[in-house]
């Protein structure tokens, strides 16, 4: 299961009460709002799916690359003595002292092929920054009279990301070529047929390939949450709706959550929107209780359309 990104949280903000003009203050400094327009709540924000599609492609470029290395170099070295003894169940310390060098030399060869990139992973969160902030922007544009976001305000959260992301990434290289050399340690030990260890390599690759696409969903919904509730503080929004996808892959859990407020101090047990592994909801902005009952409705309204579509 990936593990969490740390969230550097900004100071708490306070409102300034009810007074005319309406102004929340923060970070940012003040602003006057307006009446939010009807129907600009509900489902609004979408989650950055594209962006999980794109993080997906670059691990698992890495992990295709590590399974083709360690077949080619593997078969090259069945194809010999080593492979030799093992269809013939000879079990010997040479075939699997020439095995395990295999793995050794593949991790080289991967590290040394396609090195972890830290610009590149810069530049995956730099797009979540940039699709979370521009959907804030958005929400915003229609009641605040200026743009507040300026480009280097969640900056400081890239190096936890990019640090996370990196052990991450290791976790997923680390598991993989332990569990080979498990296997052909065991592939020795017990006499185990080539084909039946090229049938391991392949299997262990599936279960990188499924870790990486979790890592892929999981870590992009982090941060685009944590770009959210930064951008949302930093103006001084203390509360948010829960918003969720509106599909059939919504969980339980998280579909009971739909429509509730929720401060950005007190998250729910399930965490704050995107917190939870490989969650997809989104939190929707609550600028006074007036919004907030006008959000919840028109978020009501919008649940019962879907549920007639047979999108709910």
């Amino acid at each position: 299961m990936a593990e969490p990104v740390p969230v550097r949280r900004p100071r708490p903000v306070m409102r300034r009460g009810d007074a005319k003009p309406r102004l929340i203050s923060g970070p940012a400094g003040a602003l006057e709002l307006k009446r939010r327009p009807p129907g600009l709540g509900a489902r609004q924000a979408r989650h950055p799916d594209h962006l999980a599609e794109k993080y997906r492609a670059i691990l698992l470029k890495r992990v295709r690359l590590t399974r083709d290395l360690l077949l080619k170099r593997l078969d090259k070295v069945l194809a010999g003595k080593a492979g030799k003894e093992l269809n013939e169940g000879a079990r010997t310390d040479d075939a699997l002292t020439a095995l395990i060098r295999v793995v050794e030399y593949v991790q080289r060869a991967v590290d040394a092929t396609l090195p972890i990139n830290e610009e590149e992973l810069r530049g995956v969160a730099e797009g979540v920054d940039t699709f979370a902030t521009a959907q804030q922007a958005e929400i915003f544009g229609r009641v605040a009279a200026v743009d507040i976001f300026t480009p280097e305000l969640a900056s400081g959260l890239y190096a936890d990301f990019i640090a996370a992301n990196v052990d991450l990434i290791t976790s997923i290289d680390a598991r993989f070529f332990a569990d080979i050399q498990t296997a052909v340690t065991d592939a020795v030990r017990t006499g185990r047929s080539t084909a039946e260890l090229r049938k391991e390599v392949q299997a262990r690759y599936g279960v990188s390939k499924s870790r990486a696409e979790l890592i892929a969903r999981d870590q992009i919904s982090k941060f685009n949450g944590q770009v959210t509730e930064y951008r949302q503080t930093s103006v001084g929004i203390t509360r948010y709706m829960w918003s969720t996808s509106g599909d059939e892959r919504v969980r339980d859990s998280h579909r009971a959550l739909d429509g509730k407020i929720f401060e950005w101090k007190k998250p729910p047990p399930e965490g704050h929107p995107g917190e939870p592994v490989s969650c997809r909801c989104v939190a929707i902005p609550v600028l006074d209780d007036a919004d907030a009952a006008q959000l919840q409705a028109e978020q009501a309204a919008r649940v019962e359309r879907e549920k007639a579509a047979g999108q709910y």
